[in-house]
């Protein structure tokens, strides 16, 4: 079994420490483990070596190249390290990262100042989200209602949550929302920089099934090798499975847990999704 799609601390929503991944690796269920933080590879620049078990990736946030403000969620894997050495570590990728992360401070700073949160609140924020180790640049919802929002500022989290909702579409109306990398400019990086790279759980969005056919099959054209099959939620896997293979792709199994301690849930929990057989004969191919 193969889980490539975990997160760890350096995700902003996410709580696994790197003593819990590694936890979770010895354990030999998965039998090999991709951390794909969201737009950051701060786990793997931490590492002295990569051990066997590990495959360097991340997750990149990126737009729709004909609708900017429509988020997806990109899947990169990094193999071969012994003979490419860190190509995430490539100037080309680190200035795709350094966009995205841009785009989330200066929306934090947008939504916080329509919220009027206040130089003492946000500054208050900030603080939080650094004790936690994630930079004052991650997500801007999710720090608010995951790290500091409900409990700093005293407010419901569904209250803050329509806020924030509220805020974003005054500014998509406005024309000043800040919008992520495109799609495209993302796939001609991966292309510079080489990788393994698909979209992440094409279930979630909310996407008609023909929608999300014509969007995968718009990867392809990019240059995606990859799809994520096995995710949750899991109505859509036979649909999925059965593109793929009539697009030649990798199958992607992943859990995308982002807490991996006992008090908050199991990795069984979230592990269940993955098939303990399925067709990844290709994906031991390209991670070994």
């Amino acid at each position: 079994m193969l889980d490539l799609h975990l997160h760890s601390h350096f995700s902003p929503d996410a709580r696994s420490t790197r003593r819990q991944v590694v936890r979770l690796a010895a354990s030999g269920v998965p039998a090999r483990i991709a951390v794909t933080d969201h737009d950051s590879t701060a786990f793997h620049d931490r590492l002295a070596y990569r051990p066997r078990w590990l495959t360097a990736g991340v997750e990149i946030t990126c737009s729709l190249d004909r609708a900017p403000h429509r988020e997806i969620h990109i899947l990169c894997y990094f193999p071969d390290l012994a003979a490419r050495g860190r190509p995430w570590r490539h100037p080309a990728f680190r200035r795709l990262l350094e966009r995205c992360h841009w785009v989330k401070a200066r929306r934090f700073e947008l939504i916080a100042g329509l919220l009027a949160l206040g130089a003492e609140r946000k500054e208050a924020l900030v603080r939080t989200c650094r004790a936690d180790g994630v930079p004052p640049a991650a997500g801007v919802a999710t720090c608010l209602l995951e790290r500091a929002g409900a409990q700093a500022f005293g407010w419901p989290a569904d209250s803050l949550r329509a806020a924030i909702g509220e805020a974003e579409r005054t500014l998509i109306r406005t024309g000043t929302l800040p919008s992520f990398p495109r799609l495209r400019l993302v796939a001609r990086t991966l292309a510079t920089t080489g990788g393994l790279w698909g979209l992440a759980h094409p279930a979630r969005y909310g996407w008609s099934w023909p929608h999300a056919r014509r969007i995968v099959d718009w990867t392809v054209t990019l240059g995606a090798s990859g799809l994520e099959v096995y995710h949750l939620p899991s109505g859509r896997q036979p649909g999925l499975r059965s593109h793929a293979r009539s697009r030649r792709l990798v199958a992607f199994a992943g859990s995308d847990c982002h807490d991996l301690s006992r008090s908050r849930g199991d990795w069984r929990d979230w592990g269940a999704n993955i098939p303990a057989r399925c067709d990844l004969a290709m994906v031991y191919r390209y991670l070994r």
